[in-house]
C-alpha cells in the first residue's frame, strides 16, 4: 500500500543545526533489544558521520546501504531520499526531526520495517496520528529513561539534555496489533 504526502518528492533542506550524531551506545541500546537476520537489507538513509552504520557493522550486519542529502565526508554518497525508490526490508535512521513526516511516508513505501530515533513527542500530534498509530503501524517505542544530549560526537553519550528520545518501530506487518512501550535504563547499560 502505497502513502502519499505533499511533501515527498520535495527535497528537504539543510539540516544546518539539526545534524546530530547518534551516540554509538544508543544504537547499541537499541541492537540489543531487537534483532533481525544478519543477512537482511538495511538502510541508513540519513547517515550523517556513519554513527549508526558503525554500530550495524560491529553487530555483524553485512547488507547496509546507507547515504545522506549532506554527507558529513567524501565517503558518504550524497543521495536524496525522497528520490530513493529500491526497496529494503529495515530502514534504520535518526532523521532530521523537522523532516520526520515526509521521511516517514517514503519510508513505508520501501520497507516493512522502520526505525526512527526521534523526540517522544512525536507521538503527539493528529496528523501523525492519523497517518501513523490508527492505522496500527507504529509496533514499539523504546523510551529512554533519562534524557540524552546528543552533539555532533557520536562517542559523546550524556544524560539530561534537552528531549526526551525513543526509538520508534514501525512495522507493517503488525497492523493488528497494539504497540507497545518498553524504557531503556539509559544510566544502567545495556
Amino acid at each position: 500500500m502505497a502513502f502519499s504526502s505533499g511533501i515527498i518528492n520535495t527535497p528537504f533542506e539543510f539540516r544546518g543545526t539539526e545534524f546530530y550524531s547518534t551516540p554509538y551506545i544508543v544504537t547499541k541500546f537499541l541492537l540489543n533489544r531487537i534483532s533481525f537476520n544478519k543477512k537482511i537489507s538495511i538502510l541508513e538513509p540519513c547517515c550523517g558521520s556513519l554513527a549508526i552504520v558503525k554500530i550495524l557493522k560491529e553487530y555483524k550486519y553485512k547488507n547496509i546501504t546507507y547515504f545522506d542529502l549532506h554527507p558529513q565526508n567524501k565517503k558518504i554518497k550524497q543521495q536524496n531520499f525522497l528520490l530513493y525508490k529500491k526497496r529494503h526490508d529495515v530502514i534504520i535512521t535518526n532523521p532530521p526531526f523537522s523532516k520526520t513526516y515526509g521521511l516517514l511516508i517514503h519510508s513505508l513505501n520501501i520497507a516493512n520495517t522502520v526505525i526512527f530515533f526521534l523526540p517522544l513527542d512525536y507521538l503527539h500530534g493528529k496528523k501523525r496520528y492519523n497517518m501513523f498509530y490508527k492505522r496500527n503501524f507504529l509496533d514499539k517505542v523504546l523510551i529512554f529513561t533519562r534524557r540524552i544530549n546528543l552533539s555532533e560526537n557520536p562517542n559523546i553519550y550524556i544524560l539530561n539534555g534537552l528531549m526526551t528520545l525513543a526509538w520508534f518501530i514501525f512495522d507493517k506487518k503488525s497492523v493488528n496489533k497494539k504497540p507497545t512501550i518498553e524504557f531503556i535504563d539509559a544510566e544502567g547499560g545495556y
